[in-house]
């Protein structure tokens, strides 16, 4: 944890609340079906199950993949979690086009690309897992503007206090998001980094300027 002093003034330490248990407990009941899959495939059996059972078993998996996405701000915009996106997403055409054009002696391509999503998919998940540094709050105005200026190298979504994605950067390979959210019905901005351990990646938000963000509180302390 880092100390008080460490912290930017205003902001407090957030810890991680992401609980992916769930996500754990629906991927591996996805992981039965897979096995029936490669059952099938080794032996050669029951080809009128083929295709029930691949997209029962894409069902799954991207079920899987909402569960887990759902409990990170932004999360899309990591790199693997946008992979394992890509891929399922690929998975999904080939199936639909494989059914709606007949292509049966083509089934292996449609087998081929759900079994493919499996290992992609554990590694988005698994990173999204052991993400859990903790993150930085500070109550805000929501008619307050947020200075892009103090982000000099983030995209910015919206400069406006809105509920959900505001600004997000990748530092290192590392995505930082910045978000609104509500706390007891109060808007607050929260500042992630997709980092793991349990202390916080001050290093993460090193460009921002935080001078220039306090900046808009000041201005309305001194004309009050």
């Amino acid at each position: 944890m880092a100390s008080v002093e460490d912290r930017p003034d205003g902001w407090t330490e957030r810890a991680s609340e992401s609980n992916f248990t769930i996500t754990l407990l629906v991927f591996s009941w996805a992981l039965l079906p897979v096995g029936f899959m490669l059952m099938l495939l080794l032996f050669n059996r029951y080809p009128e199950q083929r295709f029930p059972l691949s997209v029962a078993t894409y069902g799954m998996l991207v079920f899987t993949f909402i569960t887990g996405v759902g409990q990170r701000q932004s999360a899309l915009r990591d790199d693997r979690v946008f992979l394992s996106a890509t891929m399922l997403f690929i998975t999904g055409v080939t199936l639909v086009a494989g059914r709606a054009l007949s292509l049966d002696d083509l089934w292996w391509v449609g087998y081929a690309a759900v079994l493919g999503c499996v290992p992609m998919l554990f590694v988005a998940m698994s990173h999204l897992a052991s993400c859990t540094a903790p993150g930085l709050e500070r109550p805000w105005q929501a008619n307050l503007p947020v200075p892009a200026t103090a982000f000099p190298t983030w995209r910015v979504v919206s400069a406006v206090w809105t509920q959900g994605e505001m600004m997000w950067s990748k530092h290192n390979g590392m995505l930082c998001v910045l978000y609104g959210a509500l706390e007891n019905e109060q808007p607050v901005l929260r500042l992630e980094a997709f980092a793991h351990g349990k202390v916080l990646p001050l290093e993460a938000f090193g460009e921002i300027d935080w001078e220039g963000l306090a900046r808009p509180f000041q201005a309305m302390s001194e004309e009050a």
